[in-house]
This record gives structure tokens, sequence and C-alpha cells, in this order.
């Protein structure tokens, strides 16, 4: 992302996750949850966690996650040889 808030420089993986997750919390409000107080990020893993009893409730919540999920997976896959690389 530039100064200017662009995002020309993420690959479509990139762009795929962050969609989804935008996606994500936008389900959250229209369910009336306030996101801030039902995820977490796992910085272990690099991508954003949802609170178990919300994924159970709302099935449209959960496989977005899932695909959310799959997306962080091949995201990962994606940059760590450049992370080795670059290490």
């Amino acid at each position: 992302m530039d100064s200017h808030g662009n995002c020309d420089d993420l690959s479509p993986t990139e762009t795929m996750a962050t969609d989804l997750m935008t996606t994500l919390l936008n389900q959250l409000r229209d369910y009336g949850y306030n996101p801030s107080n039902h995820i977490f990020y796992d910085t272990s893993e690099q991508y954003v966690r949802i609170d178990h009893e919300i994924l159970e409730k709302h099935g449209d919540v959960a496989q977005t996650y899932a695909k959310y999920r799959q997306a962080c997976t091949k995201r990962q896959r994606e940059t760590r040889p450049l992370d080795d690389a670059q290490g």
C-alpha cells in the first residue's frame, strides 16, 4: 500500500484475503456484533480469529471465514519463500 492508500502491489491472493476479511467484518456488523469484541489477530498464523459461538450460530459467517482462512493459508505459502530468501 502506498502513501495514498493504493494496494496495487498486493497479489491476487492478498487482495482476496483482504476482501474476505472485509466481508467478515461487515457480516458481523450486520448481525449486530462489534467486531473488535469478537475477533482477535493470531500473529503466529497471521489471520483473524472469530469467536466459535458466532461461527456455530451463523452459517454464512462460518462459510466466509472458511474461505478467508483458505486465502490466508495460500497467502502464507506464497510469501514464505520470499521470507526465507530475505531472512
